[in-house]
């Protein structure tokens, strides 16, 4: 099956992520831009993490619309680097909260592959908690659920709700979770070094739509 290219239009996309509790694309650009960032060890809190963060976000007039369509009011909570575990199904967020909170952005290099468990989001089951929450096969195995593989052999995006399970099966990519306000007071500030080029390049990527949950080091 071809991968979108595209995003559909406002109205699709928040029944996608309502209804299946995902929508996904693919995109060479994106990938190429991850693998840039791979060869710079992934650095998430100097000038060079900003600007990939800058460039997957505000940048993005894409990211921009689908987040004022689906999660509006939210912040940047979580810029993190995840590693494949094909043996493992993680959450954001326990799908047996009621209302969307969060929503995640992967962000997929070439040879990127998840496997997403469309409409668990509707669950109501309990994971494990940790440094990512955790899911155990039998809570997913109902006839509601439906585990679908998003292979993105030259890069893309992945959308997904934050209760939503999913596996990381190749790729190491990075996942951008937002997060509605009620959400981010129960979790840490992203923290960036108290440097004058990362205040410059903050204030540069202050928005209407898209928050960030910034603090600097003292």
């Amino acid at each position: 099956m071809t991968n979108p290219t595209t995003f559909p239009d406002t109205e699709a996309q928040k029944k996608a992520i309502e209804t299946d509790g995902c929508l996904y694309l693919a995109d060479s650009a994106v990938g190429i831009r991850v693998g840039e960032f791979a060869k710079k060890g992934w650095p998430r809190t100097n000038v060079e993490g900003l600007k990939f963060l800058k460039a997957n976000t505000v940048d993005d007039e894409r990211i921009v619309k689908l987040l004022y369509a689906t999660l509006p009011g939210s912040k940047l909570g979580a810029y993190i680097l995840l590693h494949p575990f094909p043996s493992r199904i993680f959450c954001f967020l326990a799908p047996r909260i009621k209302e969307r909170q969060t929503l995640a952005i992967l962000i997929g290099g070439r040879g990127s592959k998840i496997r997403l468990y469309k409409c668990s989001h509707k669950l109501s089951v309990q994971p494990a908690s940790g440094d990512l929450m955790q899911l155990v096969p039998e809570q997913l195995a109902v006839d509601s659920v439906s585990p679908i593989t998003v292979d993105l052999k030259e890069g893309g995006y992945t959308v997904f709700d934050g209760r939503l399970g999913f596996t990381i099966l190749e790729g190491d990519p990075i996942v951008l979770v937002f997060a509605l306000p009620e959400r981010l007071k129960l979790w840490k500030t992203l923290e960036l070094p108290n440097q004058p080029e990362l205040k410059e390049m903050a204030a540069e990527m202050s928005h209407s739509t898209i928050g960030f949950n910034f603090t600097f080091t003292k």
